[in-house]
């Protein structure tokens, strides 16, 4: 069998990790590093491209080893949650993560695998990003019902390990229940079982064991003590936890063997913090144990901090009691990587596409382009408003008050199957997984609020939910309900028909953005037909294609300006809407509004024919 050539690229913080192998034998491994003085004639992350990819070809001169590969595979980048595997790179995912909201080097590990596959002609992928997320639902609680646990961990390190001990006891990784710990720069612990990481904490910005860097989980009031004590900005505060707390916080320094030293001489202070990360991640450890309902196989410790004896022996002391314990030092993340590569070129694990949403692929990368967009997607309307100076909470009302009688179906809509989901979870969904949204709540004919209630049961990753509660009998019953639900709160309501399931997250942005600067917030798409306008059977007008618009949702509004034009709405006997974007537009013309694009994939449920397209559609968008 032809041996396979792979490139394999890891780029850090301060380095820049590549390796060539022959299948899975190292032919080349080196570590470019790069100086502080390099790296800060670079505005951002992404600036780096051009430096970091020449470097690299720098590198293949020097070995004398030619741009011929049969794969290249690339660290992978801070995307959306998705999936464990290997994925195939594409021109799309590049784009999203030139644009992601969180720029850390490893997303240029993926673009530059893309880049130089595109010089060599051969397939680019990256396998188990940082944001792979497979845990159970019951672990994406946090708490508090405006956060959501989130999980940046060492995915690729950590599930390359655990197939590592599984083949050397002669299991498969779906046959294991593990406990890995990775300790670097920041320390993730997960439980693994079945091949997934079913838990793990967030080791990138806030949760678990502090680190050398890193501060882990804080006591809650007093970190909100100290973000309001003046002493930082919003960014400095986030740079604290990451560079400035754990051992670099108690002791100066986050290097590892300089700590040790000072150890190894007596130094009581740096032992005491030493034992201290120790303790806080054996607590992490055991934690999972209960995770896995204490039938663990063993737990592996990797990562760099695996190197050091004291460490792991002292450690293995504290959880040994729960499984047998062993020991992986380093990462072997570029070994790693070839590794998954090879597996795809040679048939034993599939290649996964990954499908990016429209709001990746357009989100801004700086404050400047921000300001920039925003000036060209407003109107003079908005321009001219009043500025808002802080966002107020968003409650998303998921209106599914239809019974069903026009469809001709057994069940409303909304409780359709579309997919493995019903028609109402697909809406719920969307909302849930959007950070703009703090709030949802459904509102429904009263004799479907206990189905709906046991979607909530059974949907338990659904922390936004709030209420489910009864619609009245016209559509504007159920928008009133939505308000009266809210209160005199000072929010932001959007509007949505739960029988438009495909909604995207770019358009719930869209809309919550807006309503910063105004006070209502239409999504509309273009009419592709002529409409003819009629009375009694005549034609009456025939308006001009280009000024007609069709109308979707969610709609956003400001929940008094709302309020008070179904206020007016109600004192007129001749009221009749079919959307509440129409009854601001009617009753508080002075209003502030502005339309943002919808999507066609936000079809309406309307007829039983749009059933079989909508499941088209969702097979188009699924990754």
């Amino acid at each position: 069998m032809k041996p396979m050539r792979i490139l394999a690229i890891n780029p850090g913080a301060s380095s820049t990790k590549i390796g060539i192998y022959e299948d899975d034998h190292a032919l080349l491994e080196k570590v470019i590093l790069h100086s502080l003085e390099e790296l800060s004639q670079f505005d951002s992350v992404a600036a780096q491209r051009e430096f970091r990819r020449d470097l690299v070809l720098q590198a293949l001169h020097e070995a004398q080893l030619p741009l011929q590969f049969d794969a290249v595979v690339g660290r992978g980048g801070l995307l959306r949650p998705l999936l464990g595997g290997v994925y195939e790179v594409d021109e799309p995912m590049c784009t999203a993560l030139r644009h992601a909201p969180r720029q850390h080097p490893c997303n240029l590990g993926t673009i530059l695998a893309y880049e130089l596959a595109q010089q060599c002609g051969c397939p680019a992928m990256m396998a188990d990003p940082g944001v792979v997320t497979e845990m159970d639902d019951v672990a994406f609680f946090s708490g508090s019902p405006y956060i959501e646990r989130e999980c940046f961990w060492h995915a690729l390190n950590q599930k390359a390990v655990a197939r590592r001990y599984a083949h050397s006891v002669g299991k498969h990784y779906r046959e294991m229940r593990l406990i890995v710990c990775h300790m670097g720069s920041g320390i993730s612990v997960a439980s693994h079982k079945d091949g997934r990481a079913i838990d793990v904490n967030n080791a990138l910005d806030g949760e678990g064991s502090f680190s050398v860097g890193r501060s882990g989980s804080l006591p809650v009031a007093k970190l909100i003590n100290l973000c309001y004590s003046g002493r930082f900005t919003e960014a400095e505060m986030l740079d604290h936890i990451m560079r400035g707390c754990g051992l670099q916080g108690y002791l100066g320094t986050s290097d590892m063997k300089a700590v040790m030293r000072r150890v190894e001489a007596g130094d009581a202070k740096a032992k005491l913090a030493v034992d201290a990360m120790v303790f806080q991640t054996a607590k992490e450890i055991a934690a999972q144990n209960a995770v896995l309902c204490g039938s663990v196989d063993a737990i592996l410790i990797t990562g760099g901090l695996a190197h050091v004896p004291y460490v792991t022996d002292s450690i293995t002391r504290r959880v040994e009691h729960i499984a047998p314990v062993k020991v992986f030092p380093g990462e072997d993340e570029l070994l790693a990587l070839a590794q998954n590569a090879l597996d795809v070129l040679r048939g034993n694990i599939k290649l996964k596409h990954y499908q990016p949403e429209p709001w990746e692929l357009s989100y801004p990368q700086s404050a400047n382009e921000l300001s920039q967009l925003n000036q060209e997607a407003q109107s003079d309307e908005i321009a001219n408003a009043p500025t808002v100076s802080a966002k107020r909470p968003v409650v998303a009302a998921i209106l599914a008050g239809g019974t069903g009688k026009r469809f001709g179906a057994d069940v409303p809509k909304q409780f359709l199957k579309l997919g493995e989901k019903t028609v109402l979870e697909h809406s719920v969904d969307a909302f849930q997984a959007n950070s703009s949204v703090d709030e949802v709540i459904v509102v429904c004919h009263a004799d479907f609020v206990k189905d709906v209630e046991d979607l909530c049961l059974r949907n338990k990753h659904w922390s936004k939910v709030r209420a489910v509660i009864d619609g009245g009998k016209e559509r504007t019953d159920s928008s009133l309900r939505a308000i009266q639900w809210c209160g005199g709160r000072d929010v932001d309501i959007l509007i949505h028909d739960a029988v438009r399931p495909l909604v995207t997250q770019r358009v719930i942005c869209e809309v919550c953005e807006a309503l910063v600067k105004v006070e209502a917030v239409g999504v509309v798409l273009p009419a592709v037909d002529t409409v003819l306008l009629t009375q009694a059977g005549r034609v009456t007008a025939i308006p001009e294609r280009n000024t007609v618009r069709r109308v979707q949702t969610p709609q956003g509004f400001r929940l008094q300006t709302l309020s008070k034009a179904y206020e007016r709405a109600l004192q007129d006997v001749a009221f009749k809407a079919t959307d509440d974007f129409g009854v601001v537009h009617k009753y508080m013309p002075e209003a502030t509004t502005v339309l943002v694009e919808g999507d066609e994939r936000a079809r309406k449920l309307t007829y039983p024919q749009d059933l079989p397209l909508l499941e088209q559609i969702l097979k188009q968008t699924q990754p």
